[in-house]
């Protein structure tokens, strides 16, 4: 529980799913909101935002163009990104583009911000039940390791299910539920550190959950707490459909 007459230590802007689309074809709003986003966060003297994934709509080449161009036009901000399903799934996606026009740290890395560790795994198949590789895997779980004395959050795109019933929600899918060979080791590591808290999104379901399940947005659990964070671009209500 927290204790309200606590000082906050810092604060730190939370995306998902920004799907920028550089042609417009699909969402041609994600420009903008990304944009509101970035001025809502400098409105609040947050220096750095971090995102659980979808930065891009299609992976391909003109939306991580543009992907790069907002971050340098908001440059006064650090934001740092998880990759996921959407920066994957287009024949024309290129993980080296990804890394050099989205993320420059790469698919998987760790900061550190006012002393807490931060550490970020993208999806590097699209492949639900695999969505990493075993290079990633050995590398989170050595990373785990060595910072079990210290706060760690940590930011991936598609396990919102183990929040609640948002596998439910959201068309039946799987969200990573599958006993796929690297999505059960991710989740089984999870259950081994409490001193982890766990991002992700995938889902876009906004922030009410917990009209479902008491557990939809955040759940504190043995091992790592949880939190599902809504899309910034494409919030889908909570219909059950």
């Amino acid at each position: 529980d927290t204790n309200q007459n606590e000082p906050i230590l810092y604060s730190i802007g939370l995306l998902s799913d920004t799907h920028i689309d550089g042609d417009g074809d699909d969402e041609a709003s994600s420009i903008n909101d990304l944009h509101r986003a970035y001025d809502f966060f400098r409105q609040r003297g947050i220096k750095y935002i971090c995102s659980a994934g979808d930065s891009t709509h299609d992976g391909e080449l003109n939306d991580l163009q543009t992907f790069m161009k907002i971050k340098a036009d908001n440059s006064d901000i650090t934001l740092y990104a998880a990759g996921g399903n959407h920066d994957l799934n287009n024949a024309s996606a290129d993980n080296n583009n990804y890394t050099k026009y989205v993320e420059p740290n790469g698919r998987y890395f760790s900061k550190e911000i006012n002393g807490d560790l931060y550490v970020f795994v993208g999806m590097v198949n699209y492949d639900y039940d695999n969505p990493f590789n075993s290079h990633e895997m050995e590398w989170l779980r050595q990373e785990l390791s060595n910072n079990r004395d210290r706060r760690i959050f940590l930011f991936e795109h598609v396990f919102t299910a183990p929040t609640g019933n948002a596998g439910d929600v959201y068309q039946n899918h799987t969200l990573g539920n599958a006993d796929g060979t690297t999505a059960k080791e991710f989740r089984d590591l999870m259950n081994e550190y409490e001193n982890v808290i766990h991002f992700s999104g995938h889902s876009h379901l906004n922030f009410n959950l917990e009209r479902f399940d008491d557990r939809g947005n955040a759940s504190v659990q043995n091992g790592a707490d949880r939190i599902h964070i809504p899309s910034c671009a494409k919030v889908r209500n909570n219909d059950g459909e």
